[in-house]
């Protein structure tokens, strides 16, 4: 009820007569906090609109992210590759790609088991970087390797992994993720969640030490190709070479997921006639 209807019912009330004094003086005590509540309450609202106003008129103070990262960035985003458009090569040749751009004999894991069905490398021209994109039907994922010195990972939260030195940024919708070893860094760049990113990197940089090599002896020369279809499907065989002239097949992969006695059992299963020969690990 507001004053003007309190006023009106009180003379209904009376029949017009006049309100005694300690009466009015009663009815005026109470509506006296009220009005000035709301006073204070419209102040407070009025205030509230001006921080709101000033907030959105006045510029917002930019964050400036590591140069480097934001290079890094700038570079994955103006790759042409993505998705099926991604030229397929494997990781021999990535290697050797990533050696000539970087002077370093670097082993690159592919990222089969993370999802990415193909990858390529070359060098960028801007930067000199060596640069490694790998790649699915909606999503790629960029690792940039270059020299170490002079690379400031301030700003970007410290990876807690055992002996590995990580840190992960996010800028955007990009998350970043940066491993220094010995004298090299990796760049990892991906439009995912650094979560995401970080179990990606971390998961490369660890596969890296646990790559192993077997030489089959493929029996039958007419079925190279067919081993080497079998062996590219096996669950943790990251990279296939073919002799033909030596009827020798290189089969690379990954110790922490398959072992040789399982590859030669797949194999004979198979019926596929392929043996290893006896310098089978280098």
């Amino acid at each position: 009820m507001n004053d003007e209807e309190l006023r009106k019912l009180l003379q209904n009330s009376l029949s017009g007569r006049r309100a005694p004094t300690e009466v009015r003086e009663r009815i005026v005590s109470m509506l006296r906090p009220r009005r000035r509540l709301w006073i204070a309450s419209a102040a407070a609202a009025a205030l509230v609109v001006a921080v709101a106003i000033g907030t959105v008129v006045s510029p917002s103070r930019a964050v400036r992210f590591n140069p480097m990262i934001e290079r890094a960035i700038e570079q994955h985003m103006q790759s042409p590759v993505f998705g099926h458009a991604a030229s397929s090569a494997t990781p021999r040749e990535v290697a050797q790609t990533v050696s000539e751009a970087s002077g370093r004999d670097i082993q690159i894991p592919g990222l089969r088991d993370g999802g990415f069905t193909q990858m390529q490398a070359h060098r960028c021209e801007a930067t000199g970087w060596a640069h490694v994109i790998y790649a699915n039907s909606w999503l790629k994922v960029s690792c940039f390797l270059l020299d170490s010195e002079g690379l400031d990972p301030s700003g970007g939260t410290p990876l807690a992994i055992p002996g590995i030195d990580a840190y992960s940024f996010a800028q955007d919708r990009f998350a970043v993720v940066v491993v220094r070893e010995s004298g090299l860094a990796k760049i990892w760049v991906g439009d995912l969640r650094v979560q995401h990113l970080s179990s990606i990197a971390v998961d490369a940089e660890l596969k890296r030490h646990q790559l192993q090599t077997t030489v089959l002896s493929v029996i039958d020369h007419g079925m190279a190709k067919q081993v080497g279809a079998m062996l590219q499907s096996i669950p943790g065989v990251e990279d296939i070479h073919m002799e033909p002239s030596k009827q020798e097949a290189y089969v690379k992969f990954d110790r922490r997921r398959v072992t040789p006695e399982e590859i030669y059992a797949l194999l004979a299963t198979n019926a596929f006639a392929a043996s290893p020969r006896d310098w089978d690990n280098r």
